[in-house]
């Protein structure tokens, strides 16, 4: 029996054009509350213009895209969890763009990163890239540590605290530190096409760290559970080696579950921020 062409395609194939498909039809127009049709225009915000989907304005409908920009007219800025982030480059041809906390202070020749970074999972089947950021993670430890792994931030350290930084691809290596150090701290580095030396010092990260880092926005996981605004790590699974810097929403559906009504209930989506 000769099967529709739909029905023979890999699952990952059918996912990957629906979520296409969902992302081409935000882009056009969405539907305004009261029935009719409100097209989302290209807006301008700080040094950029022209921009679209997956961003929007202040005020917009959330419809016009995942990701709310705070413009002013030097500055665009995007919040990610609990963090305002400088947004310093847009790449609509590479689904990417760039962003730098606001919180790291670049007058201080000792800046540490933003600690609210957590490790979350993405649903089962996310899509991913061979390349995986470098990270560097921050500790605190109650004893001088000798390994050549954990490097000495001497700034940040006093006379019974240590400080030390250790670097890697695998951001889950924060979960095996010494039992006499605690987490502190943790950052990506830079994105594609930037290498960080192996041995890199803490004064190489504070330079990566003020040049900030990528993120993708070409990707879309649906998520089954409701999770409030989060901003977080996702560990690669056996689908995905790709890590992900993600905002969790919701929006309230009508579910048909039977002939004897519907059920009322949430979808929750991720947009996934996939670092690149």
């Amino acid at each position: 029996m000769n099967l529709p062409a739909a029905m023979t395609m890999p699952a990952a194939s059918l996912r990957s054009a629906a979520l296409q498909l969902q992302a081409l039809m935000l882009a056009v127009l969405v539907a305004d509350v009261e029935g009719g049709f409100h097209v989302c225009p290209p807006f301008s915000c700080g040094a950029f213009s022209n921009i679209s989907n997956p961003f929007r304005r202040q005020g917009d409908l959330d419809l016009c895209g995942p990701l709310e920009l705070i413009c002013t007219a030097t500055s665009a800025t995007i919040r990610i969890g609990s963090g305002t982030y400088y947004v310093v480059n847009i790449n609509y041809s590479g689904s990417y763009f760039w962003v730098v906390d606001t919180n790291l202070s670049m007058q201080s020749s000792c800046p540490l990163p933003r600690s609210d970074y957590h490790a979350i999972r993405p649903f089962s089947w996310g899509f991913g890239l061979d390349y995986q950021p470098v990270w560097a993670t921050f500790v605190n430890c109650s004893e001088r540590i000798n390994d050549g792994r954990y490097r000495p931030v001497r700034c940040l350290s006093t006379i019974d605290s240590f400080i030390y930084m250790f670097t890697g691809y695998n951001p889950a290596s924060a979960r095996n530190i010494k039992p006499s150090c605690g987490y502190l701290a943790m950052i990506p580095l830079g994105g594609a096409g930037m290498t960080v030396p192996e041995d890199a010092s803490y004064e190489d990260v504070v330079k990566f760290m003020r040049k900030g880092f990528a993120l993708s926005f070409s990707l879309w996981l649906m998520i089954e559970e409701y999770s409030p605004a989060t901003f977080g790590i996702a560990l690669h699974n056996k689908e995905s080696s790709r890590d992900y810097l993600s905002i969790f929403f919701s929006h309230p559906v009508n579910v048909n579950r039977s002939t004897h009504g519907s059920v009322e209930g949430s979808i929750s989506r991720q947009c996934a921020l996939s670092l690149l």
